[in-house]
């Protein structure tokens, strides 16, 4: 069993790798960020070390008593799942959240990595996490570029909103409108416009969510 200090030190250590992921949630602007992916992290390593050494006394016994050390680990792999799903959210036919959810997987596992001693592969690790979540975001970008020019543009709006109105700042903005999906629910209207040639997001964004009736307003790459 390793010194008190080295438990330590990998407690200390396993915090610090969730953060430095959480940090980069954090800067996303995603719900479970810094503190979350910190805790995350800790705590995986606080079980496996309960779970690999916390049980030692019981080795003076050997014929009375069957350990098995991987036992929480593996319970913590999966309960990790619960924590996962609640970082995913939908937004009406926008899913958000899947990476943060997969980020958190990740330091879970960093966590069960570093208070085992795996101090290469917990380095290597939190490398290959942080090129996926910020080196790979321009090449994704480039990707969806190229795989489609179209844009969506998703309106949560009032029940009794004015489709006309929607059309009337894109018009303006010389954009055209290439399909239009409508979906009504109880106290809410779901537009869904797939367009073309435009040229500055941001202000239509703007011109946009101030139409009266429109409460919330959502820019992606069309999928359609």
């Amino acid at each position: 069993m390793p010194a008190t200090p080295e438990l330590l030190l990998r407690l200390l250590l396993a915090a610090a790798v969730g953060g430095v992921v959480g940090l980069e949630r954090e800067l996303s602007g995603q719900r479970a960020g810094l503190r979350t992916h910190l805790l995350v992290g800790l705590g995986a390593c606080v079980f496996t070390e309960a779970s690999a050494f916390g049980f030692q006394f019981l080795v003076a016994h050997p014929t009375q008593t069957v350990l098995d050390p991987s036992r929480i680990a593996a319970q913590v792999v999966s309960g990790i799942g619960f924590l996962g799903a609640g970082a995913i959210l939908r937004y009406g036919i926008s899913v958000r959240g899947l990476t943060t959810a997969a980020s958190l997987w990740v330091v879970a596992a960093l966590g069960l990595a570093t208070a085992l001693g795996l101090y290469p592969e917990v380095l290597v690790g939190v490398g290959v996490a942080l090129v996926a979540l910020v080196g790979l975001r321009p090449i994704r970008t480039w990707i969806r570029h190229r795989r489609s020019g179209r844009e969506e543009l998703v309106v949560e709006a009032e029940p009794r909103l004015e489709i006309g109105s929607l059309f009337r700042p894109l018009t303006e903005a010389g954009v055209r409108v290439e399909n239009l999906r409508i979906q009504d629910q109880e106290d809410l209207r779901q537009v869904t416009l797939l367009l073309k040639a435009v040229r500055d997001p941001d202000r239509l964004l703007v011109e946009v969510a101030s139409v009266p009736g429109v409460r919330d307003v959502e820019w992606t790459r069309g999928t359609w």
